[in-house]
């Protein structure tokens, strides 16, 4: 990732020195250097390569973080719906037991506790 940021850098600093080049000449301040159309070229072919290469390590890394946030999302939800029934069972459970106690009568809650302990 750093060497990603540092050829971002590099390749800024050959683009704003090629257009302060390109700058003073236009405003006729330097002279016009002669130009080697391949050393040029070979430049702006490096500068478009790492340019594509950055973006597509970008596309990339977007796409990781999409999926990230759709399995994030999806866990979220699976939480969710596990609390919902974890209440929905406790809820019941509390319901039945009430149940029992009424069926079972008074006399026997402590025979029916101290079963439970086991």
């Amino acid at each position: 990732m750093l060497e990603r940021y540092e050829r971002a850098a590099d390749m800024f600093a050959k683009v704003t020195r090629a257009r302060r080049d390109l700058a003073a000449q236009l405003e006729g301040q330097q002279e016009p250097k002669e130009f080697d159309g391949a050393t040029t070229s070979q430049v702006v072919s490096s500068l478009c390569q790492d340019a594509n290469d950055t973006w597509s390590a970008l596309q990339s890394e977007r796409a990781r973080v999409l999926q990230l946030e759709s399995a994030i999302l999806m866990q979220s939800l699976q939480l969710e719906r596990e609390g919902k029934v974890r209440t929905q069972l406790e809820r019941r459970k509390a319901m039945l037991e009430r149940q029992i106690l009424r069926l079972v009568g008074p006399g026997s809650q402590n025979t029916l506790l101290s079963d439970q302990s086991l």
